[in-house]
């Protein structure tokens, strides 16, 4: 007999004149064998955190710092350090060793924002979403790297951002930058403790928001007490690899673990993505890739927003000037290289796990919008697979980059109170004193000053006196009574005043820390805040790109450029606001994009007009003005010479290529074989960068102290070769 063969379109008469349409749509493969993955998985699973599970958290947190602190201040050998930098954190305490810097880098730049947007915008908009708030990152860091090497190139003696401008043109310029500054630490330290306090106390039952605040505050407190011993960079080192250990966990379990229903295999996670439908609410069927001009809009806006952010990141900068030139921005590029894959990891795990959660429960709503702005799409994948270790391991991941976020603001907060507000206008160490005029001898000093009357002054690291000053500093440090009386005749006085002004940085951070809780009880609505900031810092983007890069550009072009900017932006997005009916997202963005564009052309326009082209004689005098920034106990000339073979020169800037523009082609929809490309590659990304990063500071380690260790190795062998023959003696007396 002949198998009967249905076609797709049937029509039946069961009587003359009266036709039935039983026509039926055949599924295809891959939707029945998604029916199946549906059916296979029904459990919906709901867990909470607990105050005694929150402070457990909290208390190994505290604990892990001050074990790591201990061994630190045990194991390390006791070496002479010559303290050449009195900001928040002095140059004997930062980290030599390359690996080190990486992960310190990779902890500044990843934020607990960031994260949460990836999350959102994988959840929205597929796979593009958190592609593109990686390659933010990315881009945004190598734009900052670039400026660096400027500001390096032709300012090496700065330590602020503030102390570049305010030299270059004067006091009004420098007031503003330092406020543009504190206003990015306090924007910074407002948004990240709002959101992250919020989506924590959403997972924390019988937990008030105010209990989740205090801990982070408390958290924050330790941190920057270890921010300045010697076991910083070690801590930062741990957070790093728990945070990367625990992406790369939940990447191998979604992707690799066939017991873990209904995910476990790309397969299966391709699968349920391919059959997620929720037309009726107005958003695309599949959830695998696609390009949507929303996505162009957010993007932007989170590009912008990084980009304002992170320079001028005070941390960021007195980080990377404080490094070696080797270590500062190639440590930053691969940074940002490797931490590429934390916010694209998580936003494969939760924002696309949590769409193919949906799809497995027949494209039910699991979470509501207002659950979904709380943030806790982020916890419904590792809920859903390891029940209440899920939720834990998250919550310590926010956790963490809320602290170390939070702490690297309140930190460069401090370091522009300390350097440019503190040292500069209240307590200066000589008052009234020219800029090319050396803090020490009073004589002149640079290119300027003549053969007979020029500054001749050593630097501490050549100084006789100051190395027997600094061997009596040490052997009196466990003797806190004890007053320090400095007996260099040139160094001393201005060494004993950066030691009473060090004293005062930790009192700044927490008296920062403080002041930030009337701005909690004050701004509560973060819609307010963005507003505030954005528009009155975006304009001076484009202001702080032009100083750094164009000589020419003139004091009364920079400040009427900036206050046009910011006043045009403000004036718009009210007037947009007001008299249109645009949505808040779209007004915002147009009014970020005026302001970061006339940034950049109204400086440049009114510099064009009023002044005349810069001979190369005159440029250089231009950013000669800047290289008189200086520590006048160790001079950057000396730094460079010992950390690099350059030697001054007059030429102080070699031509660099501009950036290439990057042109991203509008992604159409993937297949089967495009997403197993791109969740494979950044599967494979994670993996290395938690190896690397685990394993390549521990290799420079050994490699550093390897004759230590051999030493050491040596000594125990003989010890036990001694307790060997002393017991085998012992054994033949008693014979």
């Amino acid at each position: 007999m002949e198998d009967v063969v249905f076609d797709e379109f049937v029509h039946i008469r069961p009587k003359p004149g009266v036709v039935l349409n039983v026509s039926r749509r055949l599924p295809s493969s891959m939707a029945q064998e998604c029916r199946n993955l549906q059916k296979s998985f029904r459990t919906r699973k709901h867990q909470v955190l607990r105050i005694e599970d929150v402070v457990v958290q909290a208390c190994i947190i505290l604990l892990v710092v001050f074990v790591a602190d201990s061994i630190c201040t045990l194991c390390t050998r006791k070496r002479k350090h010559t303290t050449t930098q009195s900001g928040f954190t002095s140059s004997s305490d930062r980290p030599h060793s390359f690996g080190i810097v990486i992960s310190s880098f990779m902890v500044q730049i990843t934020w607990p924002i960031s994260i949460l947007e990836a999350v959102r915008n994988a959840e929205m908009y597929g796979l593009v979403g958190c592609i593109f708030v990686s390659a933010n990152g990315t881009l945004v860091c190598t734009i900052f790297a670039l400026l660096l090497l400027e500001l390096r190139t032709k300012a090496p003696g700065a330590q602020t951002i503030a102390q570049f401008v305010g030299h270059r043109f004067g006091r009004v310029a420098h007031i503003l930058t330092i406020t543009i500054s504190i206003l990015t630490a306090l924007y910074t330290l407002t948004i990240n403790v709002t959101v992250g306090s919020m989506v924590l106390n959403e997972v924390a039952e019988n937990v008030s928001k105010t209990a989740i605040v205090s801990i982070v505050f408390i958290l924050i407190g330790a941190m920057l007490v270890v921010a300045r011993r010697r076991s910083y960079s070690l801590t930062l080192y741990i957070i790093l690899i728990t945070i990367l250990l625990i992406c790369a966990s939940l990447l191998f379990i979604v992707l690799n673990m066939p017991a873990y229903s209904p995910l476990g295999s790309v397969n299966s996670l391709y699968k349920l993505l391919v059959c997620y439908n929720k037309s009726v609410y107005g958003i695309r069927d599949s959830k695998i890739g696609g390009f949507d001009v929303e996505i162009v809009s957010d993007n932007l806006a989170n590009f912008i927003h990084r980009l304002v952010r992170v320079l001028f990141d005070q941390t960021l900068w007195e980080t990377s000037i404080n490094l070696p030139p080797n270590h500062g921005v190639l440590g930053l590029l691969l940074a940002s290289i490797m931490a590429f894959c934390i916010p694209f990891a998580l936003g494969v795990v939760c924002g696309l796990g949590f769409r193919a959660l949906e799809s497995a429960f027949f494209n039910a709503a699991l979470l509501n919008e207002t659950q979904k702005a709380s943030g806790l799409v982020i916890f419904a994948i590792p809920i859903h697979l390891l029940n209440k270790t899920g939720i834990r391991i998250i919550f310590i991941v926010i956790l963490l980059l809320l602290v170390t976020s939070c702490m690297f603001s309140i930190a460069g907060a401090s370091s522009i109170l300390y350097h440019d507000v503190l040292m500069t206008y209240i307590r200066p160490f000589k008052r009234q004193v020219d800029r090319a005029t050396c803090l020490l001898c009073g004589k002149r000093r640079g290119h300027l000053a003549s053969r007979r009357n020029i500054c001749r002054c050593r630097s501490m690291l050549e100084c006789a006196a100051c190395h027997a000053d600094t061997w009596i500093k040490e052997e009196c440090s466990n003797r806190p009574a004890t007053t320090l009386v400095y007996g260099c005749q040139t160094h001393g006085a201005y060494r004993a005043y950066t030691d009473e002004m060090s004293k005062r940085v930790l009192h700044i951070s927490f008296t920062v820390l403080a002041g930030t809780i009337p701005i909690f009880i004050i701004f509560s609505e973060v819609a307010a805040v963005n507003f505030i900031y954005f528009s009155l810092c975006t304009p001076f983007v484009g202001c702080l790109c032009l100083s750094i890069l164009w000589a020419r550009l003139s004091r009364v072009a920079l400040l009427i450029g900036y206050f046009v900017s910011a006043g045009a932006s403000l004036i718009l997005w009210f007037v947009l606001d007001n008299a249109t009916s645009l949505e808040t997202k779209k007004i915002r963005l147009i009014g970020m994009n005026v302001a970061l564009l006339g940034g950049f052309l109204l400086p440049a326009l009114l510099t064009l007009l009023l002044t005349k082209p810069l001979s190369p004689k005159v440029a250089r005098g231009v950013w000669s003005c800047v290289q008189e920034i200086d520590n006048p106990l160790v001079p950057w000339p000396e730094v460079y010479t010992r950390q690099t073979d350059l030697r001054f020169s007059p030429r102080l800037s070699e031509k660099k290529p501009a950036l290439s523009e990057i042109l991203g082609p509008a992604m159409r929809t993937l297949d089967f074989n495009r997403f197993v490309f791109y969740v494979e590659s950044i599967e494979i990304w994670t993996y290395l960068s938690t190896i690397f990063c685990l394993a390549f500071p521990l290799v420079l380690l050994v490699s550093y102290q390897g004759a230590y260790l051999r030493l050491q190795f040596h000594r125990l062998r003989m010890v036990i070769r001694s307790w060997s023959s002393r017991l085998y003696r012992g054994r033949t007396h008693q014979q």
